[in-house]
């Protein structure tokens, strides 16, 4: 029996309000992939480089495509949402960049449309900082978009660049709740 609100005066309150959760919890039905890192990836200065990732911990859809770093649109979907992070080696010089790149699917891949779906940008030592978080062993940087549609074999991908004038490294570094993990995840919404 589904309750349109908790109930709020009963002594056995947060028993009744987790037994609630529960319930709205298997009403709900996620359909996405999660893509991760496991691996260190250097980033050359000044090149446009696609985030490499080993793990898929959740692909309810079959559409990541580990081999290719990239989500695949699968049959029947019209609506995505897209987020990422990318947690950088902490160096406080240059700026930083990445995008989620959006090939459309024509059934031509010689044709294919490019556009970038959502992106954003960070500047170091400056005080122009946006969507990111410092940890000691690096900088987080995340990105979401709006929902997108979508047609059938439309890709995406997760792509970076930086400018600090050497190599610098897109890092693993992740613990239990992916809050300091690279990683890619498309949500299915319709």
């Amino acid at each position: 029996m589904a309750r349109s609100r908790p109930p709020t005066e009963n002594p056995n309150f947060d028993f009744i309000w987790r037994e609630w959760l529960a319930e709205a919890d298997r009403s709900i039905r996620y359909r996405g992939a999660l893509m991760q890192s496991t691996a260190t990836q250097a980033i050359t200065n000044d090149t446009d480089t696609v985030v490499t990732f080993a793990a898929a911990p959740y692909d309810t859809n079959n559409i990541a495509d580990l081999s290719n770093n990239k989500f695949i649109v699968p049959k029947g979907v019209g609506l995505v949402r897209l987020r990422a992070q990318v947690v950088w080696v902490v160096d406080a010089t240059g700026t930083r960049f990445m995008g989620v790149l959006a090939k459309a699917s024509d059934g031509d891949d010689a044709s294919a449309d490019t556009r970038i779906a959502a992106m954003s940008g960070l500047c170091l030592g400056t005080t122009e900082i946006a969507n990111i978080n410092s940890f000691s062993k690096g900088h987080a940087q995340s990105i979401a978009s709006a929902p997108i549609p979508v047609i059938e074999g439309d890709t995406f991908e997760l792509e970076v660049r930086q400018n600090s004038g050497g190599n610098l490294n897109v890092t693993n570094v992740f613990e239990t709740n992916h809050t300091r993990a690279t990683w890619f995840e498309m949500e299915l919404l319709g």
